[in-house]
C-alpha cells in the first residue's frame, strides 16, 4: 500500500518505488502480491506471481495530489487479503507512508487496529520521516509503527533520518517475509483455556 498523496514529494515517491522494488525482488517465485496505492481512495492493482508484472505495477507509482485516506485504504487491503482468492495462504500487508489520515471522513486508527487484530495479518511499515523536528509527522510515524508492532510478526522502520537507504528497508522487510511462517492450531476447552478456541502464532526465526 503506497502512500501517493499530497503530502508526499517527488523525492519520498522515488524512495517508495525503490522500497518496493528491493521487496519484489527478495519474494520467491512461489509468493504473490500487488500494489495499491492511497490518495482519497485506495486504487488497487491485481495479484500476480510475476514479477515482472509487479515491477511494472510499482513503475507506475506517482503523486496525486490528494489528501490521505489512509486508514480506511488499510482495512481495504486486509480484506483484500482474506478474501481475495488470488492471495496466497500466509499474508502481509506492507504500508509505505508518512503515516498521515488527513481524510475529512473515514475510518478512525481504533478501527483499523480492530481490523489488524481480527483479521491476524502481519503489517510491515516503513513512516518516511525526513524532519524530526516535524512533530505532526513524528507523531504520524509513530501511529503507523503501532499497527506493525500490533500485528503478529509486524515490522515498523522510520526511514529518513537514521540514514537507512531504500534498499536496505526492502531487504528489512523481504527477509522478514521470507523468515517467519504462520501457524494454526486448536486446543482442546479446559476451565483455564475456555476463552482459547484457536491460538495463532507468528514466528519471525524460522530456525527457533
Amino acid at each position: 500500500l503506497a502512500d501517493v498523496s499530497g503530502s508526499i514529494s517527488e523525492q519520498d515517491i522515488t524512495t517508495i518505488r525503490e522500497i518496493a522494488l528491493q521487496i519484489n525482488s527478495g519474494l520467491s517465485a512461489e509468493d504473490n502480491g500487488a500494489v495499491m496505492t492511497v490518495g482519497n481512495e485506495a486504487y488497487g492493482n491485481p495479484i500476480t506471481d510475476d514479477p515482472a508484472q509487479r515491477e511494472q505495477q510499482i513503475a507506475a507509482i506517482s503523486g496525486v495530489g490528494e489528501d490521505t485516506n489512509l486508514y480506511a485504504s488499510m482495512i481495504e487491503a486486509l480484506d483484500l487479503l482474506t478474501t481475495s482468492q488470488d492471495a496466497n495462504f500466509q499474508k502481509c500487508l506492507v504500508v509505505l507512508s508518512d503515516g498521515e489520515d488527513d481524510y475529512t471522513t473515514g475510518v478512525t486508527r481504533e478501527e483499523v487496529e480492530k481490523k489488524i487484530d481480527e483479521t491476524g495479518i502481519p503489517v510491515y511499515t516503513v513512516a518516511i520521516v525526513r524532519d524530526s523536528y516535524d512533530t505532526q509527522k513524528v507523531e504520524a510515524a509513530k501511529v503507523l509503527g503501532s499497527f506493525a508492532r500490533l500485528s503478529p510478526g509486524g515490522l515498523d522502520i522510520t526511514f529518513g533520518l537514521d540514514g537507512t537507504t531504500p534498499q536496505e528497508a526492502g531487504q528489512q522487510i523481504a527477509q522478514a517475509m521470507q523468515g517467519s511462517f504462520f501457524v494454526d492450531f486448536s486446543v482442546p476447552a479446559s476451565p483455564v483455556l475456555d476463552q482459547m478456541a484457536q491460538l495463532k502464532v507468528t514466528v519471525e526465526d524460522a530456525d527457533q
